[in-house]
This record gives C-alpha cells, sequence and structure tokens, in this order.
C-alpha cells in the first residue's frame, strides 16, 4: 500500500495560522495584559504582534523557497543531529508549558463565565484525549478541522465584536503613557508566554502545497488576527481602565458580553458562541500537542506516535492537576525566568535562525530535490501503520 507524502492546502495552513493568532489569546489576554502593564498593555501587543508577523512571513517563504524540506530535515541539515536535538528539546519544553498554560485558561474560562465549582480532574481527560487523539494523526487531519470549523469560528467572531462594543466607553482607554516605558518594559519581560504561537506551524514545513503568494496571505492573516485580538483588548481596558485593581487573573471577556447582553433578561446567549469559539481553542492546543509529539519521536528515534502521545498526555496530566493545580501556579511557572527564556529563544528567535541558516545552506541548491533518504522514505509506506516516513516527520 503506497500513501502519498501528507500534505494541507495553503488555504488550511492560512486559516490555521489565523486560528492560532486569536482563540487562546482571545480569552486571558487581554486580563493579563490590564493586570501586568495596564492601558499601555495595548504598546506591548502590538510589539509581540509585530515580531508574529514578521516570523509568520519567514516561514511562509521557507515554505514557499524549499516546498520539499520539513522542518525536521531543516534543523538538521543546518545544525547537525545534535544540535538539532537539543533545539527539539527546548522546543519540547516550551511546548509542554505552553500547553499547560493553555490548560489552565480553558479552567479559568470554564470555572469564571460559567461554573462556579467543577472537577478539573475529571474534565481536563476529554479535553487531553481529544488532543493527543489528533496529534498522532497526519497533518490534513488539523487542516481539514480547522477548514470545517473556520466559518463558524469567523461568524462567533463577527458576533463577538457586536455584542462587545455595544455599550463601551472608549475614551477610558486614555490616558496612555502615564507612567513612562516602565509597564511597556514590564510586560514585554515578563509576558512572552502568551504570545508567539508561530513555531506550532513549524510541522507545516515541507508540508504546504499551493504556495503561491503564501507570504502575503499568511502575513495579511496574521494581522487580522492580531487587529481583532487588539480590539477585544480595547473593549476590556475601556471597561475596566478606571478599576484595575479589581480585575483578577483569570478574568476574562465573559464578563463583558454577559453585562452588554443584560443576561439578567435575555440569558446567556453569548454561551452559544463561546461554544463554537472553544471548538478553535482546542485545534490550536491539538496543534501544540502534534509539534510536542514530534519533537519527542525525533529526538529518541520513534516512530509510533500512539505510546509518545500517551506519555506526553500523563505529564500534562500531572503537570495540570499535581504539580501546577492553581491559575495562579501557572502563571508563576508561565513567568519564571527559565521558561521565558527558552520559550523567547524558541518562538521569536528560532524562526530568524532557521531563516538565515536555511538560505545559506540552500543557497547553491534551491532546496528543492530531495535528499537519498527523504526520497527513499517518501517512496516506502507503512502499511500497518498506514503511514509513511513523510508522516512521522
Amino acid at each position: 500500500m503506497q500513501i502519498k507524502k501528507p500534505m494541507i492546502t495553503s488555504r488550511q495552513f492560512i486559516i490555521l495560522a489565523f486560528i492560532g493568532g486569536i482563540v487562546i489569546k482571545g480569552l486571558m489576554l487581554p486580563s493579563v495584559m490590564l493586570r501586568v502593564s495596564g492601558r499601555d498593555g495595548l504598546f506591548v501587543m502590538a510589539i509581540y504582534f509585530v515580531l508574529e508577523i514578521i516570523n509568520i512571513g519567514l516561514f511562509c517563504k521557507l515554505i514557499s523557497d524549499y516546498p520539499d524540506k520539513t522542518f525536521f530535515t531543516m534543523l538538521e541539515d543546518c545544525f547537525g543531529k545534535a544540535g538539532g536535538k537539543i533545539i527539539l528539546m527546548l522546543l519540547l519544553t516550551a511546548a509542554l508549558v505552553k500547553f499547560t498554560l493553555n490548560l489552565s485558561e480553558v479552567k479559568a474560562f470554564f470555572a469564571i463565565g460559567m461554573f462556579a465549582s467543577m472537577n478539573w480532574a475529571v474534565m481536563i481527560i476529554p479535553v487531553l484525549i481529544l488532543c493527543f487523539a489528533i496529534s498522532v494523526k497526519s497533518l490534513r487531519v488539523l487542516g481539514r478541522a480547522a477548514e470545517i470549523f473556520f466559518p463558524f469560528i469567523a461568524v462567533s467572531i463577527v458576533l463577538l465584536m457586536l455584542i462587545l462594543f455595544r455599550e463601551v466607553p472608549l475614551e477610558n482607554v486614555l490616558p496612555l503613557l502615564e507612567e513612562g516605558a516602565s509597564p511597556i518594559k514590564e510586560g514585554l519581560i515578563k509576558l512572552p508566554m502568551w504570545f508567539g504561537d508561530v513555531i506550532v506551524l513549524a510541522v507545516a514545513l515541507g508540508n504546504v502545497k499551493n504556495t503561491k503568494r503564501l507570504v502575503l496571505k499568511g502575513v495579511v492573516a496574521r494581522t487580522i488576527s492580531s487587529l481583532l485580538i487588539m480590539a477585544f483588548s480595547v473593549a476590556l481596558f475601556s471597561s475596566y481602565g478606571n478599576i484595575i485593581p479589581l480585575v483578577k487573573y483569570g478574568h476574562n471577556i465573559t464578563t463583558l458580553t454577559q453585562y452588554n447582553l443584560g443576561s439578567q433578561e435575555f440569558g446567556r446567549f453569548d454561551l452559544i458562541i463561546y461554544s463554537v469559539w472553544m471548538s478553535g481553542v482546542f485545534i490550536k492546543m491539538a496543534m501544540n500537542c502534534y509539534l510536542a509529539v514530534r519533537c519527542a519521536a525525533r529526538i529518541i528515534n520513534v516512530v509510533n506516535y500512539k505510546y509518545i502521545s500517551a506519555v506526553l498526555a500523563a505529564a500534562a496530566y500531572i503537570l495540570s492537576i499535581f504539580a501546577v493545580p492553581a491559575i495562579t501556579d501557572v502563571y508563576e511557572l508561565s513567568t519564571a525566568l527559565w521558561a521565558r527564556i527558552i520559550f523567547s529563544a524558541v518562538e521569536f528567535l528560532l524562526p530568524v535562525v532557521l531563516f538565515a541558516a536555511a538560505k545559506i545552506k540552500y543557497s547553491g541548491s534551491g532546496g528543492k530535490k530531495h535528499t537519498d533518504g527523504e526520497k527513499a522514505a517518501e517512496e516506502s509506506a507503512d502499511i500497518k501503520g498506514e503511514k509513511t516516513a513523510w508522516e512521522r516527520q
């Protein structure tokens, strides 16, 4: 049985880039920024979003220029086997910490916005099963899932914008820079973990077809998602800018939509919107799992993703339930110096370094041809697992 190299279309890649840039950030980022940097958090977000857009553009350029070079092949070619594995270990660590943060934000979303108390030790299990089950599949599964749910997510975003800006005192977002640049500096240093979400798209390198104008499409998609998050933040900052001390970690835009809808009279209609929104959240979390599983597989040279997925799911469960069970514990983990350094290195620095290294490495050949090993891998098929070596990457 011969199975073709798994690929996603450029449309699916762009949708994944858009979803990755908005769904998780829309839950907690505005309130976190308001607590740390106040209204000046808008400047922090703008700076990080520019970095994200640049890195998306670099990844899209790599995909267009070297359509047959996967992320893992590039790492090995540019940094050697040992260097590549060190980078993969850093990536795996960052992916697990980011996934733990995402889990805590989903927990906070449900606990604060919907249920006063919930048994998270039980509720987390189906979330982990869903995300890590997707991670053992082909990248095509993620691409198709994103493509199917995107129209509903887009509608939910439009409805959310209409609700959020129904009665928002926009003048409360001012004044800015009352305390100079110190709040901006604090936000930049302390909160890199809440940004990025670009490196998860590395698994798409060498797996995207129809790459015409991919750079432009990727940059536009990420710019739109960034502007939408800025808009959500303006709504929250305008509503709570004068009472920042009352904003608790975990506070999110559900309180705004609940108030603007007049839930006492009309009920929680906004919950329908958030239910659709959560489909995008789970897709984004599955992208993290997909990257983590493949990084672990390459590190230990194992091709059976099921066992790796089970081990990583167990690790995520232990982290979320026992190691850092409280939202504040996850916040401390995500703002720890070592976590910020590792995450910033792989999320913001690695795309730039990899782009430069790939340009130097493939400057003569153009990177269009497979190596002998890659060609053999493409032509071989694992009938039992219905995977080619390309899928293992």
